[in-house]
């Protein structure tokens, strides 16, 4: 099993779908993946300027840039697929690929239902994928808007509610929580307490003649939007209490589960009970919806064997707001992604400017496809 045949054979998977095909640029504007993923893009992106000073990257995904023509597109396709190469930053001595191929689909809808999207149908072709070459994959599931819901249900201060998920979506979360529990609220500053009061429009004014006194000049475009936000933001965490020790306690006792599919909603269901929710019902109604979407997925897809429940399951990029997956050949270590996906109604939403609009959708990895399959179980 070569790459290539692994790639025509997920080419054909998709195809079946009968989906627009489209090949976006390789070069993209740098600001939308800088909104979504904060300054960390610049560690893990190939960044770039143009000759005016804007922030280009080469892109380090395709369902941006996908989305991106997709919902420019007049008539709207209700599937896109892609095929082509993404670039990607990595540290010295990882085994991981700087530049490999992604072959994947996206579905666009409006006001898709309550478990009435199409996530059975993305899992489903997803492991076709894989099966059609032979690959039978570990699959994980998790749902990034159940942590969110758990983060709210513990009555955590809106100023305090990014910094807690953004930690529960890292890649040790145990750790971030934990050093969050240590962290009071911080002091603000006379910067900061000045930008909170003003609209943003002054706020700019007065970051920008701090910058010019300093002599900073602010490159791409962002600088400036983003020292407003962060010092704004800095002044509204400094009015509220930090989170309570017990919820992050019970927050770390969610993003801690990672089971096998049963007994993993088992133990989120138990954590319902915890002391530390004070709006339990949203908790309920959240966890609730994943117990349905699961079921959906069930009904529908031949699940492997190897299928866990892992809540807080973060993939690379993080603009997913719903049900995430990922699918792995473990024999392949740090390269076991071979693929995955998941719900993100806020980045199309973002993108589109369509407070209606739906999007979800999956990747492959046709060179550790062909990897996996070579390796066997």
């Amino acid at each position: 099993m070569t790459a290539t045949d692994a790639r025509a054979a997920a080419r054909a998977v998709i195809a079946a779908l009968d989906p627009v095909w489209i090949e976006p640029a390789i070069v993209q504007p740098a600001a939308l993946y800088l909104e979504l993923l904060g300054e960390d893009v610049r560690r893990r992106a190939l960044m770039v300027q143009d000759d005016d000073g804007a922030e280009l990257c080469l892109r380090p995904d395709m369902t941006v840039p996908a989305l991106r023509a997709a919902l420019a597109a007049k008539p709207r396709p209700a599937i896109v697929a892609y095929d082509g190469p993404v670039f990607r930053k990595q540290a010295a001595g990882s085994l991981r690929e700087a530049e490999f191929i992604q072959i994947g689909a996206e579905w666009l809808g409006q006001d898709w239902a309550p478990g009435a999207g199409p996530e059975p149908e993305i899992v489903a072709r997803a492991l076709e994928g894989c099966r059609a070459v032979g690959v039978e994959p570990a699959l994980k599931l998790g749902d990034a808007a159940l942590v969110r819901a758990f983060v709210q249900a513990c009555g955590i201060a809106e100023p305090w509610q990014g910094r807690v998920v953004r930690a529960a979506a890292s890649a040790d979360p145990a750790t971030r929580l934990a050093a969050l529990a240590q962290t009071s609220a911080p002091q603000a500053d006379a910067l900061a307490r000045a930008a909170a009061a003003m609209d943003e429009d002054h706020a700019r004014g007065l970051i920008d003649d701090v910058l010019s006194l300093a002599g900073v000049t602010a490159v791409g475009g962002r600088a400036v939007e983003d020292i407003v936000a962060r010092v704004r933001a800095r002044a509204a965490q400094s009015r509220e209490a930090a989170p309570s020790a017990e919820a992050l306690r019970l927050l770390a006792a969610l993003v801690a589960i990672d089971a096998p599919l049963a007994e993993g909603v088992a133990e989120m269901e138990r954590l319902l009970d915890h002391p530390a929710l004070v709006a339990r019902g949203e908790a309920q109604r959240a966890a609730g919806a994943v117990v349905a979407q699961l079921a959906a997925l069930g009904a529908r897809v031949d699940l492997p064997a190897q299928t866990h429940f892992a809540p807080a399951l973060a993939r690379n990029v993080g603009y997913y707001d719903g049900l995430v997956f990922e699918l792995e050949h473990k024999p392949l270590g740090e390269r076991a992604s071979l693929g995955g996906g998941g719900r993100y109604d806020a980045l199309a939403r973002r993108i589109g400017g369509d407070a209606a609009v739906c999007g979800a959708g999956f990747v492959l990895r046709p060179e550790r496809l062909a990897q996996a399959a070579g390796r066997g179980a």
